[in-house]
């Protein structure tokens, strides 16, 4: 079985804001959840997966990808979630009907060639970028509280390429 991750990656200036503040909050709080390596603020599109013909599913994203040009979509305001690891802290993505469509498509075809997580089957996905994740239970108010009295991202921001990454997390597709 063959290990792999679909994630769109930040550019420009939305990037340097989400790495700043993921950055700022580890610093702060110390917590590492989400810096263990090098910070790459993305946004989940499918997965993490396994499947037992990675080059299905390349050709599978490289379809549907190529209906799409620059999806629209805002990252806008902060929320949290209660994951299977803890609680997780994000910046909210508002997503544009093509961005949902983009996502289930992905979702239905990848999902007949390899292994979904329970959140892929959802139609009501909740897009977002993690903030922080993991080590933060005992810190989460404090966390909270911060980005609360912090000034929300209101960033309109394009998806302009898909990412596949494998269990390294090296990129084995752009």
């Amino acid at each position: 079985m063959t290990y792999f991750f679909v994630e769109f990656r930040f550019h420009g200036y939305p990037k340097q804001y989400l790495k700043g503040l993921i950055r700022e909050v580890s610093r702060k709080f110390r917590v590492k959840g989400n810096i263990k390596k090098r910070i790459v603020p993305h946004m989940t599109l499918y997965g993490p997966s396994q499947t037992t013909n990675i080059h299905k599913v390349l050709t599978a994203i490289e379809k549907i990808g190529k209906r799409y040009t620059l999806v629209p979509f805002k990252v806008e305001g902060f929320g949290w979630f209660d994951g299977k690891g803890g609680k997780a802290i994000h910046a909210g993505i508002t997503a544009s009907h093509e961005l949902e469509k983009l996502r289930q498509e992905l979702a239905e075809e990848l999902s007949k060639i390899s292994t979904p997580q329970p959140w892929d089957a959802r139609r009501d996905y909740k897009f977002h970028t993690t903030i922080a994740f993991r080590d933060i239970d005992q810190k989460f108010n404090q966390i909270w509280h911060y980005l609360m009295i912090k000034e929300a991202p209101y960033i309109n921001q394009h998806l302009l390429r898909i990412t596949v990454l494998n269990k390294d997390s090296k990129i084995l597709r752009e």
